[in-house]
């Protein structure tokens, strides 16, 4: 079992049962002048997992846990979005449980499915029972969850609102408004320190105010009589000394990664990020992995018109234990950042 790109491994001890399929491999070929677009679309009519549902129906008696047809619905409905979203994705999965954590319980079952133009969803053979729906989104900042949703073939459609979260109005905070080039000045990988092991480009680490970043914005008097400010961080992976192990901490090390933001000297707070968030994304060239936010509330009163300075920091140094030949100093992967003033 594999924890690469942020997949929790099960903890497959005395006991463990789960079942996973079906599966179905199908190859195809063509003539010389067979496209590849062609060959996909002869394959394409195979994904319907409503295909071959008269053979494992015949075959559900013989299969550990596998649930037949009628057991099963077809769950469809209608999602209300938050403008600017696109390429929306309807998860179901267990219940009061982040869709990414799919290994604590064995008869957690999951299915995708896209939301097309119309905002319609629909998700064939679902087994019936109570789920969570999760619903993200490219340009939409954060997502929707709703817990206790029930599906049999007596309940199998349902429509969503999702509100964009929101605590007031976002005025573009990026290192500094309107000077720093993100193709240049910013990174979506932060590191501890810039480590030698599987990196050509240096012979030795490189520590110097590498586990720092500063960020620096303007804000004027109108925007501060705002009372409250809310500052979001949305961690697109991260890596602790757990390396890729969710289900205990190891001995040594840091587990639980510290982020730390300063805002202006005036307020600090410290985010823990739990260990079983790490996993190895950025080495392995990825740029996402096990999305998870947190929020700083604090005072507008921390902040001052004129220019801010937000300092977000990592552990000095903070290294794990690389067996593999990757990169083995501890670090985050940013989705976004935001401040807003209400």
């Amino acid at each position: 079992m594999s924890g690469h790109h942020g997949a929790p491994m099960p903890n497959i001890t005395y006991g463990f049962d789960r079942t996973w399929g079906p599966q179905f491999y199908y190859f195809n070929k063509g003539d010389k002048d067979t496209t590849l677009a062609e060959l996909r679309a002869d394959a394409a009519q195979y994904a319907s997992p409503e295909w071959n549902v008269d053979f494992y129906d015949s075959i559900a008696h013989h299969v550990p846990n596998y649930a037949p047809s009628s057991k099963r619905a077809t769950f469809k409905g209608n999602i209300k979005l938050p403008k600017g979203a696109e390429k929306p994705i309807i998860v179901l999965s267990e219940n009061k449980q982040d869709f990414q954590l799919n290994v604590f319980s064995t008869k957690s079952l999951q299915y995708w499915a896209e939301v097309d133009k119309s905002r319609r969803f629909t998700i064939p053979q679902v087994v019936e029972g109570t789920y969570r729906v999760t619903i993200y989104a490219d340009g939409v900042f954060g997502w929707f969850i709703q817990d206790d949703v029930k599906i049999s073939r007596s309940h199998n459609s349902k429509g969503f609102t999702w509100r964009e979260d929101s605590a007031g109005v976002p005025k573009g905070v990026n290192f500094h408004v309107g000077k720093s080039d993100e193709a240049k000045d910013l990174n979506y990988v932060h590191w501890s320190f810039f480590p030698a092991k599987g990196n050509h480009l240096l012979s030795e680490p490189y520590y110097d105010n590498v586990n720092n970043w500063t960020i620096t914005f303007d804000l004027n008097k109108n925007q501060l009589r705002a009372r409250t400010a809310t500052f979001t961080v949305q961690v697109a992976g991260m890596r602790s000394a757990n390396g890729n192990a969710k289900w205990t901490p190891v001995k040594g090390g840091i587990n639980d990664l510290p982020w730390t933001v300063n805002v202006n000297g005036a307020y600090e707070s410290t985010w823990l990020i739990p260990y079983w968030r790490s996993g190895s994304y950025a080495v392995r060239s990825a740029v996402a992995c096990q999305n998870v936010e947190h929020k700083f509330v604090f005072p507008s009163s921390k902040l001052r018109a004129g220019k801010n300075e937000f300092v977000l920091s990592l552990p000095f140094n903070a290294s794990s234990v690389e067996t593999a030949v990757l990169p083995d100093s501890l670090y985050v992967q940013y989705d976004a950042l935001r401040l807003e003033l209400k």
